[in-house]
């Protein structure tokens, strides 16, 4: 298995390391798992990322892949390329034998996150792709989270000169092709894949378009995302937590199974329901704090579940009503039936967690009042 790991949000956080992930990928490599490092952020140079990982104690010479690596993909040798960006995506084009020039007539513009983005850059990377030049983006996120909250990202510095140019930009990072390509040339054919990232909207739909099952954590960026992101495989609190789990699940799923799943949406989210319970027993944590983080985030895979599931209903009700002029009974009772079937799968995980991590117990009533409080409490007013 390839484990396909983001940074940012889910080794460290700025310059301060997650806790628990540098063991957490130690665990995975002993394991016999490969683990590659792949960034939407373009700014620092590849070997600089490498001394970062390896400061925390995670060796990373030669499994680092950047968007900016993915971005200089886009551009032949010889090109004339105006640079919006780091010192990263710098590196990577010189060394695709691209020439960077701060003005001018070009080939391409390439747009990545760095801090002295103002008017007069937006001025010049604009006014050469309106002459003609491809804008290239390394990546489309719009923030970047650090220790202290999100921040701008390359895909706010993207989207300015997009607009200013009046062009859609090609965009190299996760989720696009281009990052997916890069992945593919240095994996090969090395058995199953599975991406690890803080961020549904680019790393779930990453692993979409790689063909790897998304873990979902949540140590990173933890704003809202619309719904349309594929379906996550498992949910944890952050690396750590989740590395145990993704290990069971792999070598569960390597046991050939007597009993075939029907592949509905709805048995999906039944069998994960069953493995979430399955992996909490299996656990023997003796904090109950990390305990209840696990059931927390196993709710949270549910309901993410749920979603899928009912975005598909949608989907299918829709294309009925526009396909044709009357949705039929039967429709709608094959319909209802997938919808109450996760319910039930809702229900079930619910009783089995109770048994798992059981809600405290409310505190018994006051005593009634005895005596001669009692019979006070029965006089009438006068």
């Amino acid at each position: 298995m390839v484990i396909v790991c983001d940074l940012d949000g889910v080794v460290w956080l700025g310059d301060e390391a997650i806790s628990g992930s540098a063991d957490a990928i130690a665990d995975l490599r002993a394991a016999g798992h490969r683990v590659l490092f792949v960034s939407n952020n373009s700014f620092a140079p590849v070997r600089e990322v490498e001394d970062k990982l390896a400061g925390f104690a995670i060796p990373a010479a030669g499994d680092v892949l950047t968007s900016a690596m993915a971005a200089a993909r886009l551009v032949g040798r010889g090109e004339r390329v105006l640079l919006a960006g780091g010192p990263g995506a710098r590196e990577e084009l010189e060394r695709r034998g691209a020439l960077v020039v701060d003005e001018g007539p070009c080939d391409a513009v390439v747009v990545g996150f760095h801090r002295d983005f103002d008017y007069e850059e937006l001025r010049r990377a604009s006014s050469a792709v309106r002459a003609g030049a491809r804008l290239i983006g390394t990546n489309g996120d719009a923030t970047y989270p650090t220790p202290d909250g999100e921040i701008p990202g390359g895909g706010a510095i993207l989207a300015a000169v997009a607009t200013a140019a009046g062009v859609e930009a090609t965009v190299a990072g996760k989720p696009c092709p281009p990052m997916a390509d890069l992945v593919r040339s240095v994996v090969g054919h090395q058995g199953d894949l599975v991406m690890v990232g803080d961020r549904p909207d680019t790393d779930g739909r990453f692993a979409a378009v790689l063909g790897a099952r998304f873990v979902h954590v949540l140590s990173g960026v933890r704003t809202g995302h619309d719904g349309d992101v594929p379906a996550v495989w498992l949910t944890a609190p952050d690396l750590r937590a989740a590395v145990p789990r993704l290990m069971a699940m792999a070598a569960r799923e390597s046991v050939p199974s007597k009993k075939k799943s029907s592949g509905s949406p709805a048995s999906s989210a039944k069998d994960r329901a069953e493995g979430v319970v399955h992996d909490l027993k299996q656990t023997g944590e003796s904090s109950l704090d990390e305990l209840g983080q696990r059931v927390d985030a196993a709710r949270a895979e549910l309901r993410q579940a749920a979603e899928h599931v009912m975005a598909t209903v949608q989907r299918e009700i829709t294309e009925q009503i526009t396909g044709r002029s009357l949705v039929t009974r039967a429709d709608l009772g094959r319909l209802e039936a997938k919808v109450d079937a996760l319910a039930a799968s809702v229900r079930a995980l619910d009783r089995r967690m109770a048994k798992v991590a059981p809600a405290p117990k409310k505190p018994s009533k006051a005593p009634a009042a005895t005596g001669e409080k009692k019979a006070s409490a029965r006089r009438p007013e006068r």
